[in-house]
């Protein structure tokens, strides 16, 4: 069963069969790729660029459609990065619009403009600005857009939260909150982790892993994710450690968090 979700970066996973009205599933991810690949004149065998992708049906037709802002340096200037939508159909993903100098956080609003929910997008210089679909192909310049009140901030939808970045000797990691079910916060956390020699990358969905006190309760001492026999941890202190199901050390690095670690990562949602 598909299931919905806010945001994910992106990876190539396993073909979605079939597209279920208002709910999406990492599957998504790899019919999507295409779509970005298409829009972006990617070939097939370039790896994919670093993306914040998030999922909400902007046009009230039943089915999710994909908000996408690539974070990678080569599709960023000073005032931002590249930013996409695209419609989702029964067949999979098509480029509705798409634009440049806008980056995380981006919000959903209630209002729509030719038949698609406004945004409010973040721009260099300028800060949060409200985004309206014009009917092309192409966004209004953000820079041009009139500026987001902090009562329209509130009042909007957060779908693409930036995330926290690690960076250690031999590898970039972005840590996000991922919680499939649609307005409810979870402790499951998105791993994407990039070798800073090879290029190749790796997402993976895992946990947080708790410290419990009896006298002082519990805190997060770090982030766990499995890849078949493979263990990823990354402590809060910035502390990249890979091992194999024997518990041999692949990797142990000590980074630094760009930015610091998100609220939303450091706090526990459920009861321990």
């Amino acid at each position: 069963m598909i299931k919905t979700i806010t945001k994910i970066t992106l990876t190539l996973i396993i073909i979605c069969q079939s597209l279920i009205p208002l709910q999406a599933d990492e599957n998504l991810i790899h019919e999507l790729s295409f779509s970005i690949r298409e829009a972006f004149s990617l070939d097939k065998a370039e790896p994919l660029p670093r993306v914040e992708i998030g999922f909400e049906d902007l046009n009230n037709d039943g089915y999710i459609d994909a908000l996408v802002s690539i974070v990678d340096r080569n599709y960023c200037g000073t005032g931002g990065c590249s930013f996409a939508v695209f419609k989702g159909e029964l067949s999979g993903f098509s480029l509705l619009s798409r634009g440049t100098i806008t980056s995380p956080p981006i919000y959903v609003k209630n209002t729509s403009t030719n038949g698609w929910r406004d945004l409010i997008v973040n721009t260099g210089g300028v800060g949060a600005v409200n985004l309206e679909y014009n009917g092309t192909k192409r966004f209004p310049n953000p820079s041009m857009s009139p500026k987001a009140s902090p009562e329209q901030v509130s009042r909007a939808k957060l779908v693409i939260e930036p995330s926290s970045l690690l960076l250690t000797a031999g590898f970039y990691v972005a840590i996000a909150p991922y919680c499939p079910k649609k307005g409810v916060q979870c402790d499951k956390v998105r791993y994407f982790g990039q070798s800073l020699k090879s290029g190749n990358s790796l997402v993976l969905i895992g946990e947080k892993k708790l410290s419990c006190e009896k006298n002082e309760g519990c805190k997060v001492k770090g982030f766990e994710f499995v890849n078949g026999t493979i263990t990823y941890f990354v402590s809060v202190g910035g502390e990249l450690t890979v091992l194999s199901n024997n518990d041999e050390t692949l990797v142990n690095q000590d980074g630094e968090w760009k930015f610091g670690l998100s609220d939303s990562l450091s706090t526990i949602y459920t009861d321990h």
